[in-house]
């Protein structure tokens, strides 16, 4: 595998090295870092903040370890380029989450009037349908991209991807459609690693917002209603703060959606191809567990694809991410 490392000014290749290892986290709901290992100096720390692209995959050059004659190179997810925090500009009406996130990029960084900070080269394709959703700002009036794609994907299902063009950087965002699939652990196919299961997950919320209280019901396929569904799921009864500028469902589907993956951590492999947000009904002994993809990995000398299910944090690394 081939590492170009492109300028973070023009998106022109600026020189290319070979992998020798190498282990990429195509997709994850959370940040969550890649590594490649190449030849001694072919990276310096004169391209930290440059753009990588592999195999026709685009992400943030971000740290450098050298280990002997060869040299470790740390890489975040593109999203990550755009985490200078942004002064909120209140949409028009009728504006969807994807318009206003496509404004945002253009106007931040398509067509940023100092050229230091500009990314000309956006090219920014806008599929999306979903209602608009407003990013949490802090007290100040500012946001951040990251933080906000992260929350709507988890909560709403938009998915932004990051692709190379012909010196341009393609931007694509869209409502994901994510499949149903059916994990199981005897079949030869899937390779299970481990798992981890915590408290259980949240089966109804009353929503609190301008002293009003409304009940918000999950029902066993998944899906939520604000009267008591025909088969209830089972889980706990949480109560949520919504700030009066938000939309309540929103924030209903975000904690529903939390609730059920932060319960529990699966881990497995397969040859099989899936996409993060496709939801899964997992069978591990006589136990059913309804998740969904939070992380598709790629590692060299494995021809299978490496999947986490939920996001339950188990390590001390995982966990300290929940409280900075």
């Amino acid at each position: 595998m081939v590492l170009f490392i492109l300028d973070s000014h023009t998106f022109r290749v600026e020189k290319q090295t070979l992998c020798h290892d190498w282990d990429l986290i195509m997709d994850s709901l959370d940040l969550q870092k890649s590594t490649v290992t190449v030849t001694g100096a072919t990276v310096s720390s004169l391209d930290i903040g440059e753009w990588g692209v592999l195999d026709g995959h685009v992400f943030l050059l971000d740290q450098l370890r050298p280990k002997g004659n060869l040299t470790i190179v740390s890489l975040k997810p593109a999203l990550d380029y755009f985490s200078r925090p942004i002064p909120f500009v209140s949409p028009p009406e009728g504006t969807t989450t994807g318009q206003f996130l496509a404004a945002a990029l253009l106007a931040n960084w398509g067509s940023c009037p100092d050229p230091e900070y500009a990314a000309p080269y956006l090219e920014v394709s806008d599929f999306d349908t979903t209602p608009y959703i407003p990013p949490t700002v802090d007290a100040g009036g500012y946001w951040r991209i990251p933080d906000y794609v992260r929350s709507v994907r988890s909560s709403a299902g938009m998915n932004v991807r990051f692709s190379p063009g012909r010196n341009s950087l393609k931007v694509t965002i869209s409502a994901a459609a994510p499949k149903t699939r059916v994990i199981l652990f005897h079949d030869g196919k899937h390779h299970l690693h481990s798992s981890d299961f915590a408290t259980p997950s949240v089966a109804k919320i009353t929503a609190v917002q301008g002293g009003t209280a409304t009940d918000w019901y999950l029902s066993a396929d998944g899906q939520i209603y604000q009267s008591v569904p025909p088969e209830r799921a089972a889980g706990v009864w949480n109560v949520i703060n919504v700030p009066d500028s938000a939309d309540v469902a929103a924030k209903v589907a975000e904690a529903f959606a939390t609730s059920q993956t932060c319960s529990h951590k699966i881990e497995f492999s397969t040859e099989r191809d899936y996409s993060v947000l496709d939801r899964c009904a997992i069978r591990i002994g006589s136990d059913v567990i309804q998740s969904a993809i939070t992380l598709k990995r790629l590692r060299r000398g494995d021809p299978r694809w490496f999947y986490r299910a939920g996001t339950l944090a188990t390590t001390a690394t995982e966990k300290l991410k929940g409280v900075i």
